[in-house]
């Protein structure tokens, strides 16, 4: 039987989040894909009617989102991050592939939080 991701884990961040629909929408996401935890940095206002709309039938993520001032604050008590953007930067990190971070990713989900 093979290993899998330790969902409980993993923690889904959106820094700054600007508009209530996106955050329904990730909210969504995540409940397809059988997560649970979404922190939220200095968002918008989370509980709008738009956030709710599409996060549609992921409402209770929406209600348990854990809320920081500061990605400093959220990523405590988390053992490895991974991030993600758009936006080009003048620093290099390692690059994965989804599929060679999933690998990466779980066994370090097994006992510590991502």
């Amino acid at each position: 039987m093979s290993v899998k991701i330790k969902r409980d884990n993993v923690d889904f961040v959106l820094v700054e989040p600007q508009t209530p629909g996106n955050v329904g929408a990730a909210a969504r996401a995540l409940k397809t894909m059988g997560f649970r935890n979404l922190v939220l940095i200095n968002p918008c206002d989370y509980t709008a009617p738009e956030a709710r709309w599409l996060a549609h039938a992921a409402e209770d993520i929406l209600e348990s989102a854990r809320v920081y001032s500061s990605l400093r604050e959220a990523l405590v008590n988390i053992n490895f991050a991974v991030t993600t953007t758009q936006r080009t930067r003048s620093y290099h990190f390692p690059f994965y592939t989804p599929e060679e971070l999933g690998k990466k990713l779980i066994p370090i989900t097994q006992e510590h939080r991502v």
